[in-house]
């Protein structure tokens, strides 16, 4: 009998996946810790996501033919004339096709509007990590003077002074800022041949 139970709660155990450690305080020790929970709890960076993900997938509906039409019709309905002309049933099928080069315009419009959307979710990712940094750094301002500091796991190594060159980073600083790629993915979608 103890051998079943005991068989049982090894079986529930194993059922129940890995052993994730119980954290061993509240979080916030760190920013990091408080970003990637941020990460995980914001509904509006999942909300960015989910829209990103359904302008992802317009894709490749913007680009098929619209879904063709099935109509059933039927005449000579009244009893008192049947036996005249008896009833006649219409079957109509219909599909629309645009001129060429309008598939691969909306397509090619779906694909900006889903690039902006990835854009709006990374930027709104940034203002989530800029809004935890900045409570953050708030909160050890006004924490109280003789509260010790954590000691640092490692300090952030610093670039080198000679290889940094001004025009490479604020190109970078360009490509990377989602706010700028979302205008210029919506420019590109409002400049798109007609």
């Amino acid at each position: 009998m103890f051998r079943s139970i005991r068989a049982g709660l090894v079986g529930a155990l194993l059922l129940m996946g890995p052993a994730v450690a119980a954290p061993k305080g509240p979080p916030g020790a760190t920013a990091a810790e408080l970003i990637a929970l941020a990460r995980q709890l914001s509904p509006e960076l999942a909300a960015a996501a989910l829209t990103a993900d359904a302008a992802i997938a317009r894709i490749t509906s913007a680009g098929a033919l619209p879904d063709p039409t099935l109509r059933v019709g039927a005449d000579n309905l009244d009893q008192r004339n049947i036996s005249m002309n008896g009833t006649t049933t219409t079957y109509r099928l219909m599909q629309e096709f645009p001129l060429w080069g309008k598939l691969d315009l909306k397509q090619e419009m779906a694909t900006f509007e889903a690039t902006a959307a990835r854009y709006r979710r990374q930027g709104a990712e940034l203002e989530l990590v800029a809004r935890v940094k900045s409570v953050f750094a708030n909160a050890l301002l006004n924490r109280r003077p003789n509260a010790p500091l954590a000691i640092p796991v490692a300090l952030r190594p610093l670039p080198n002074e000679r290889k940094l060159n001004v025009a490479v980073l604020v190109d970078r600083a360009i490509r990377l800022n989602p706010t700028i790629a979302e205008g210029q993915a919506k420019a590109g979608s409002a400049t798109a041949p007609a």
